[in-house]
This record gives structure tokens, C-alpha cells and sequence, in this order.
């Protein structure tokens, strides 16, 4: 299942990464389905129809043109988790199937979660909103679920959804308009029968690939393994309770690390590893090094494949310098809500 909002300036993209999809060779028991929403005055392609289309993917060498019977649903707003569920039930139902696997397609921003619709006064769904998405719909947990989409290797992201997937494709870093390598990624189903973190591990090895060709390592992608996540998140709010409890100079020494760390979209987004590995170095106090060194046990369990810049790890968490309370006050954020979480980044931005 592909959820593909080209409802704003990469819908060029999006109707490539469609004909992409086509250009698979995929045996009779593997269907994709798509649901492409589309917006006026970006591209004039393929018929340059604006609404919202659904339907099974069929098969098509002509990189150029989308050849899918796509039938209407109208103008929907594909940020509205409403919009999500209907098609992934839809999608369920034409092609039932033991394993299922769904892909957000869009921007991404962190935090802010995925999927704005231009045509739907910039509405896009949250990370709470694509897990309610999920939970509403017949299909309530995935073997693979991934986002074509900036940012979203975001240890909030992951938390999220941890009941709803076994295994979380997502780049910590900006993606490239071209997204993943559509073509290559499902190659894998001509094998006999890929599991999950094959078919989720393929999805990485293959966009490292493409853009590696281009002369492009700088890239990100991971595969997350759900079931390590709590792990991490637990880990992650000991430390930033240790870190809170033994004071400024050890908040001032995380604000060192961080400066220093691996990150994205302005320093906000703190490569994990990156991160505790730099307050390691500095740090004078032996409870925050096992703190922090507890967070690395528990990264290197959950990260099970990284592709690209290889000094990313495969996981961020949400760390700007300045405040930000509404990250602490919604209940869109459940990592906030771990124990000791909230305090920490009071004190942090103080």
C-alpha cells in the first residue's frame, strides 16, 4: 500500500515514483496499491488530472506515462487520517493478503508529522493521526511500514507506532525529491519469499544505491526493529532524568554534545548515537556514562540496517537549543509523556 500525497510541489515526483511502482516485476500473488492525490499547477502530465485516484498498480515499462486503471475518489484530503484508513481498507479488501506492508509518501517534518495536502488548506497528519489512522482501519498492524518523507527518524515517529509494525523504514536526515528507488525496492518479491526485515532492509539497500550512484552517500534510511523501540525510549528518559537530576553543569555538557553531534534541519534533529557518544567524552560523572552508554545498548538493538551517510545511526531524537513548549504540552508526543521527559527539556531549554 502506497500513500501518495503529490498534493503540493513533489507531485512531479510523485508521478514518477507511480510509474516507478509499474516498472516492477512483481509475480501475481504481490499487488501495490496507490491512492495519488494530485494538485493543479505543478505538472501537466498524465491527463493533469487534480483529484484523488485510487487502484491497483499494473504493470508498465513506460517510465513516462501511468498506465493504472486509477479511479476517482474525488478531491480528498490527504491529511486527514480519515483519508488514511479508507485506503488502507480499501487496499485490503481488493487484495487480501497474509502480510501486509503501507508507505506514507510526501514531506515529512519530524515531529509535525507527514502528508500536507495543498488543496485541503495545508492539512497534514500528525504522528498520533497516522497511528489512529492505522488503529481505525481492518489492518492494525504491518510487517513494514515506511515514509517516503523527510525527518521522520525521529524517535517520536517510531514510539508512535511501535504496536502498529513490525519493522519502521525512515530517514533521520532530508530526502532527495526522488525519494526511494521504487523499482529496485520491490525487485525483491522475484525472490521466493522475503520477509518483512527483507523486504524493509531491500527498501534501504536500494536507495543507497541509487544515490549513491549520483555520487551521493550523505543520504539516510533505516530499518527500526518495533520491538526494541520501548527499549530505547526507556533508556532515553533514565538518561534524561540522570541528566536532569545532576544539574546544570551535566546540562551544559549535553548542550556541548549536542552542538557537536550529527544533525539535521538546523541542529533540531540529534543523531542518537552521535549524541551520547560525544557526552561520553566529555563527561566527568560515572552514572551518566552508564546512562548514556544504556541508550547506545539499546540504539544498537533497534537499529538493524542503515544506509548512506554511514556516521548516522538510524535514530534522532527532538533536541533544538531553544524552547519550545508545545512539544511539552501536547498529547501528540508520547515520549514527552515517559517518565522523568517533560522535566528534562524544562530544564534543558531554561
Amino acid at each position: 500500500m502506497v500513500y501518495v500525497d503529490g498534493d503540493n510541489d513533489l507531485e512531479p515526483f510523485a508521478l514518477s515514483d507511480v510509474n516507478e511502482i509499474e516498472a516492477a516485476s512483481l509475480p501475481q500473488n504481490i499487488r501495490v496499491s496507490a491512492l495519488v492525490d494530485r494538485t493543479p499547477g505543478e505538472s501537466s502530465a498524465d491527463g493533469n488530472w487534480t483529484d484523488t485516484r485510487y487502484g491497483l498498480i499494473s504493470s508498465d515499462t513506460n517510465l513516462n506515462h501511468i498506465s493504472s486503471d486509477l479511479t476517482s475518489w474525488g478531491e480528498r484530503n490527504m491529511g486527514d487520517p480519515a483519508t488514511l484508513t479508507e485506503f488502507i481498507n480499501a487496499a485490503a479488501l481488493a487484495a487480501p493478503a497474509d502480510n501486509y506492508a503501507l508507505v506514507i509518501w510526501n514531506h515529512g517534518g519530524g515531529i509535525r508529522g507527514v502528508a500536507w495536502d495543498d488543496s485541503s488548506n495545508s492539512a497534514n497528519l500528525s504522528l498520533n493521526e497516522v497511528s489512529q489512522a492505522i488503529a481505525a482501519s481492518n489492518v492494525t498492524s504491518f510487517g513494514m511500514i515506511g515514509f517516503d518523507a523527510c525527518l521522520q527518524g525521529v524517535l517520536d515517529q517510531a514510539y508512535a507506532l511501535r504496536n502498529q509494525t513490525n519493522y519502521l523504514v525512515v530517514s533521520e536526515d532530508t530526502e532527495p525529491g526522488d525519494g526511494w528507488d521504487y523499482t529496485n525496492w520491490l525487485s525483491i518479491f522475484q525472490q521466493s519469499t522475503p520477509s518483512a526485515l527483507q523486504v524493509a532492509t531491500q527498501a534501504v539497500n536500494s536507495f543507497e544505491s541509487f544515490y549513491r550512484a549520483q555520487g551521493n552517500n550523505q543520504v539516510t534510511l533505516s530499518v527500526v526493529d518495533t520491538v526494541q523501540v520501548g527499549g530505547v525510549a526507556t533508556a532515553w528518559s533514565s538518561f534524561a532524568q540522570a541528566v536532569t537530576t545532576a544539574g546544570r553543569s551535566a546540562i551544559q555538557t549535553l548542550h556541548s554534545s549536542s552542538s557537536s553531534a550529527l544533525s539535521f534541519q538546523d541542529n533540531t534533529y540529534v543523531d542518537l548515537r552521535s549524541l551520547m557518544s560525544n557526552f561520553m567524552q566529555l563527561n566527568a560523572v560515572a552514572n551518566l556514562d552508564t546512562s548514556a552508554q544504556n541508550v547506545l545498548t539499546a540504539l544498537s538493538s533497534a537499529v538493524v540496517e542503515t544506509g548512506g551517510l554511514t556516521t548516522a545511526s538510524g535514530l534522532t531524537v527532538y533536541l533544538p537549543d531553544s524552547s519550545h513548549n508545545g512539544y511539552l504540552n501536547s498529547s501528540e508526543f508520547p515520549v514527552v509523556d515517559l517518565t522523568g521527559v517533560s522535566d528534562f527539556y524544562s530544564a534543558y531549554w531554561a
